[in-house]
């Protein structure tokens, strides 16, 4: 679904060709970064498939016997570097609970690790949030995702910024939608490794969400909202 932002009415749903998509990323081209349980597509914003990248690891960097996705959940895409960020629940060929690091071009693994149930992330200068539905989210490296810190508190599945609450796991190309949308409007400063590790963090909330506050240089405190 595409809607222009502070236009509800301009809501229109896309042929994206997919019944379970978990995730989307914007590219630098505008075209979108869709993922689904088994597949990773380049869409255009008209929701017609570009191409599917085929994901592989000819280098070994996996310890897998023989390299296969299922059950992929999240995505990001760091535009400085070309490289995409893919959480994926996986399979028991040394394949679960798995985050990697993959080059745009050509679907290649770069790098892996492995984060119980990781699951929605958030990648925000140099560093990359990932929720999980079973641990308190990790703070991590988008270099070699070494673990910076963690947020405070219980198990949170989905992460975004500023205020706005993400609801109900993403399984239908309605919630896409909503992906979609903080998408473009989150994409604001980063919190900086130093203070992740000093951890100038203060929470607050209630049953349905807490806030996570970040202190960032030169300005004043950042929200992070983590859905129930």
């Amino acid at each position: 679904m595409r809607v222009q932002l502070g236009d509800p009415g301009s809501a229109q749903l896309l042929d994206a060709q997919t019944q379970d998509a978990f995730d989307i990323a914007v590219l630098p081209s505008g075209n979108l970064l869709m993922i689904s349980s088994h597949s990773l597509d380049e869409i255009d914003t008209d929701g017609n498939l570009v191409r599917t990248i085929m994901l592989s690891d000819p280098n070994h960097v996996s310890d897998a016997q023989s390299f296969s996705v299922n059950d992929l959940r999240g995505v990001e895409f760091d535009p400085a570097t070309d490289r995409v960020f893919v959480s994926m629940l996986g399979n028991s060929d040394n394949l679960s609970f798995v985050t990697m690091v993959l080059d745009l071009a050509t679907g290649i693994l770069l790098d892996i690790a492995n984060f119980t149930y990781g699951d929605d992330m958030f990648l925000s200068g140099d560093t990359l949030l990932l929720g999980s539905r079973a641990e308190a989210p990790w703070i991590l490296s988008p270099l070699d995702l070494s673990i910076l810190g963690r947020l405070e508190g219980p198990e949170h599945m989905f992460l975004t910024r500023n205020g706005l609450v993400v609801v109900a796991e993403p399984g239908t190309l309605g919630l896409m939608a909503a992906s979609l949308l903080l998408t473009l409007t989150l994409r604001t400063g980063p919190f900086t490794q130093k203070h992740a590790r000093q951890g100038r963090v203060r929470t607050a909330g209630t049953t349905a969400s807490r806030a996570v506050r970040f202190t960032l240089p030169g300005s004043n405190e950042q929200d992070f909202r983590e859905g129930p």
